[in-house]
């Protein structure tokens, strides 16, 4: 093959690289290959991952208020979804099997709490959702074998739904 066709090959392979998501292989115009092309799938995947603690989430999913002298009782039970958020496309596949359970099925959690509202007062109760947050790298195999082991620079969070808060207050 002369200088000029395996410049081809190469020139062909960067361009098809820069703007597919996998590595492309294509022989140059007038040589002997059928003219196939072959991608190579880019696959991901989620490693070093790390409990980043326990956080209360930010949306009122239960409230309930009454005027004193009288006790508020809350009781929450709901299936709630696991939030996950990444800075490049994963499957969610992919995230579950890092952090070690199915992001996409329903978690069950439920508590009840008790708040006595002193006479002449108005009380308050807002629900939460509890989250255990978990961070991650994401690796790629950049279409290159099948195993991701080429860290990518990107992370992923996930929060698991693993309880219930309350804020109680009287005003």
């Amino acid at each position: 093959m002369n200088r000029a066709k395996i410049f081809g090959v190469i020139a062909g392979a960067t361009v098809l690289g820069v703007l597919g998501s996998g590595v492309a292989v294509a022989a140059p115009k007038g040589s002997e290959s059928s003219g196939d092309v072959s991608v190579k799938q880019e696959i991901t995947a989620l490693k070093k991952v790390k409990g980043a603690g326990e956080v209360c989430g930010t949306d009122v999913i239960d409230k309930e208020t009454g005027h004193g002298k009288t006790t508020l009782v809350m009781n929450v039970k709901k299936g709630l979804a696991s939030k996950v958020s990444a800075e490049m496309a994963i499957s969610k596949g992919a995230i579950s099997l890092g952090v070690g359970y199915d992001v996409t099925k329903s978690i069950e959690v439920s508590k009840e709490t008790r708040f006595e509202v002193p006479k002449g007062k108005f009380g308050t109760i807002e629900a939460y959702v509890q989250y255990k947050l978990y961070r991650g790298q994401i690796y790629t195999n950049s279409g290159l074998g099948t195993e991701p082991k080429f860290p990518t620079g990107k992370t992923a969070t996930v929060m698991k739904p693993t309880g219930i808060c309350f804020n109680e207050w009287a005003s």
